[in-house]
C-alpha cells in the first residue's frame, strides 16, 4: 500500500502548492499590484479602460503606461510622473493634479475639465479634440506640443509657455492668456474672441485665419507675428508692440480691412501679393 498511496500524496501535495502560487499576492505582476491599491508605480503597464476615480496617486510613476479609456475623475494626481503616457479618451475631470508631468504624452480625445493642472509639464505632447475647458493651467508648461483641435474655452493660463506649439484649430474663448510665452505659437483657425493676452508673447507667431473679435492685447509683443486674415474686431492693441507685425487681409479694431502688403519683387522682377 506504500507504493500506491505515496505517489497520489506527492502529486495532492504539488497541486496545492500550485493553488498557492497562483493566488499569492507576492506573485501578483506591477497592474496587478497597482490596480489592488498595493503601489503608486507602475511604469509602462497596461491600465486601459480602468477606473481609478478619486484614488490618491499622488507622485505616482505611470511613466509610458496605458491609461486609454480610464476614469481619473477627481484623482489626486500630485506631482505624478505620466510622461509618454497613452491617455487617450481617458478622463481627468475636477483631477487634483499641480506639477503633474505629461511630456510626450498621447492625448487624443482626453478631458481635463475643470482640474487643476497648474505648473503641469505637457512639452511635446500629441493629440486632437483635446478638453481644457475651465482648467486650471497656470504657469503650465506645453512647449512643442502638437494640439490641434484643442478646447480651452475659460482656462486659466497666466504665465503659461506655448513656445512652438501647434495648436491650429483649437477654442480659446474667453481663455486668461495673460503673460502667456507664446513664441513661435502657431494658431491657424482658431477661436480666440474675447482673450486676455495682456503682456503676453506673440513673437513671430503664426495666427492666419484666427478670430480675436474683443481680445485684449495690451502691453503685448507682437513682434514678427503674423495676422493675415484674421479677426481683431473691437480688439485692443494698447502699447503693443507692432514690429513687423503682419496684417495682410485682417479685420482691424475699427472693423476695416488692413490692405494686403506686396511681397518683395523677385528676380525677374514681379512680385507675389501677401
Amino acid at each position: 500500500m506504500t507504493f500506491a498511496v505515496m505517489p497520489a500524496l506527492r502529486l495532492g501535495t504539488i497541486l496545492s502548492l500550485a493553488a498557492v502560487a497562483l493566488v499569492s499576492p507576492a506573485l501578483a505582476g506591477p497592474a496587478e499590484d497597482f490596480i489592488a491599491g498595493q503601489t503608486k508605480d507602475c511604469p509602462g503597464c497596461n491600465l486601459a479602460d480602468k477606473n481609478f476615480a478619486g484614488r490618491d496617486l499622488s507622485k505616482a510613476n505611470l511613466s509610458k503606461a496605458d491609461l486609454t479609456n480610464s476614469n481619473l475623475t477627481g484623482a489626486n494626481l500630485l506631482a505624478a510622473d505620466l510622461t509618454g503616457a497613452t491617455l487617450d479618451q481617458a478622463d481627468f475631470t475636477q483631477a487634483k493634479a499641480a506639477g503633474l508631468k505629461l511630456g510626450g504624452a498621447s492625448l487624443n480625445a482626453t478631458t481635463f475639465y475643470l482640474a487643476n493642472l497648474s505648473q503641469a509639464d505637457f512639452s511635446g505632447a500629441s493629440g486632437q479634440n483635446v478638453s481644457f475647458t475651465r482648467t486650471n493651467l497656470t504657469r503650465a508648461r506645453f512647449d512643442n506640443a502638437d494640439l490641434f483641435y484643442t478646447q480651452f474655452g475659460d482656462a486659466v493660463l497666466g504665465g503659461a509657455s506655448f513656445v512652438n506649439t501647434q495648436l491650429s484649430g483649437s477654442k480659446l474663448q474667453q481663455a486668461v492668456l495673460s503673460r502667456v510665452d507664446m513664441t513661435g505659437v502657431i494658431l491657424e483657425g482658431a477661436d480666440l474672441t474675447r482673450a486676455n493676452l495682456r503682456n503676453a508673447i506673440l513673437k513671430g507667431g503664426l495666427l492666419d485665419g484666427s478670430d480675436f473679435s474683443g481680445a485684449d492685447f495690451s502691453d503685448a509683443d507682437l513682434s514678427g507675428a503674423d495676422f493675415s486674415n484674421s479677426r481683431l474686431l473691437s480688439a485692443a492693441l494698447l502699447n503693443a508692440n507692432l514690429e513687423n507685425t503682419v496684417f495682410g487681409g485682417t479685420i482691424m479694431p475699427d472693423g476695416s480691412v488692413h490692405p494686403v502688403t506686396p511681397a518683395p519683387a523677385t528676380a525677374a522682377g514681379t512680385s507675389d501679393a501677401k
